[in-house]
């Protein structure tokens, strides 16, 4: 980016010539060429400026107070954020929003920073048969809450799962009829957080 600088001091009233009006204005050509252009006036009075791809000024439509504090919404994707720091409240998040690693710790959960309505889930319903003397297994998805188990009859109980998931995020029991006659129906339903 060039700053004009005038070439030819001519107050003291000598002759200009053509040549040096040609060097002159080649100045200021360059200078102007190599400046960024604003494409018009910001929507709203202290928005942020961006560079297009132009490399010229233009409204941002990111409204700020003036003093750095962002006042409206920002749509769009908020991304690019990697080694920096977003601080303050996080309001109306529309859309999915993707934390790579430790953004929300259990001290945030707990003060109810992210709230229940913002936690994508999805329900699942798990429904049989169970004849007598048998183990149902029932295994859920990752990262799933405490089921609603319903039973149609007294014979039936919580066991243990045949299988050894290995891992926390393979929640897995069974539900045995001890019944020695009747087979009895049961319910699992539960929801687990989803991608």
């Amino acid at each position: 980016m060039t700053d004009y600088s005038r070439v030819y001091n001519k107050s003291t009233g000598d002759t200009v010539v053509a040549s040096e009006f040609n060097t002159e204005f080649e100045s200021i050509a360059t200078a102007s060429a190599t400046k960024a252009n604003k494409t018009g006036a910001p929507a709203t009075t202290n928005n942020l400026a961006m560079l297009n791809a132009s490399g010229d000024l233009e409204d941002s439509l990111i409204e700020t107070d003036g003093a750095g504090e962002i006042t409206a919404d920002i749509t769009g994707a908020a991304s690019g954020l990697h080694g920096s720091n977003l601080t303050g409240d996080v309001t109306n998040v529309d859309n999915a929003m993707s934390i790579s690693s430790g953004a929300v710790d259990t001290a945030e959960l707990a003060s109810g920073a992210v709230q229940k309505v913002k936690i994508q889930t999805t329900t699942v319903s798990l429904a049989g048969s169970i004849a007598s003397f048998t183990l149902q297994p029932i295994t859920l998805n990752s990262y799933c809450f405490f089921p609603m188990i319903h039973c149609s009859g007294s014979p039936l109980h919580l066991s243990g799962h045949a299988t050894d998931g290995a891992s926390a995020d393979n929640a897995r029991f069974a539900i045995y009829n001890t019944s020695g006659t009747t087979a009895y129906t049961y319910d699992v339903d539960y929801r687990y957080i989803n991608a």
